[in-house]
């Protein structure tokens, strides 16, 4: 049984990737909050020609950085996949296309299964709407 999935592409000015992600990443999948089943990194140049680089094909440092997540990797993410966002990235920047499982749900969704429960709904809060609700919150704590 799987964990809810979740597909995000993450946008990052220029072309050049640290792996400052990797240990929060990490971090997270040792805890068993998230598993990374797929990640994809997209570099599309100043002439918006798109290079994709697979995690299991990081150079140097950046590999050695995200070298822990590459054991549940899968591939699911496909060459289509990689297009369609880079369609939607500005010429020189770069992005990170993740695919993980919620592994932190996994006990609730069999309770839920094991009491009949049927999922009608399911969405995510816009990033826009976020904002302005976290400045709620922060002004009624003051």
């Amino acid at each position: 049984m799987l964990g809810p999935l979740e597909y995000m592409v993450l946008q990052f000015k220029g072309n050049k990737f640290t792996g400052e992600i990797a240990p929060e990443l990490r971090k997270l999948q040792e805890q068993g909050i998230v598993r990374v089943i797929d990640m994809v990194f997209i570099k599309k140049d100043q002439a918006g020609k798109v290079e994709a680089v697979e995690l299991t094909d990081l150079p140097g440092q950046t590999a050695v950085a995200f070298d822990p997540l590459k054991g549940d990797i899968t591939g699911l993410l496909t060459r289509e996949d990689v297009e369609s966002a880079a369609s939607s990235l500005p010429n020189n920047c770069s992005a990170a296309m993740l695919l993980f499982e919620h592994v932190w749900a996994l006990q609730l969704k069999q309770a839920l299964l094991d009491a009949g429960a049927v999922l009608l709904a399911r969405d995510r809060v816009p990033p826009e709407l976020m904002a302005k609700l976290e400045e709620e919150i922060a002004a009624a704590k003051k």
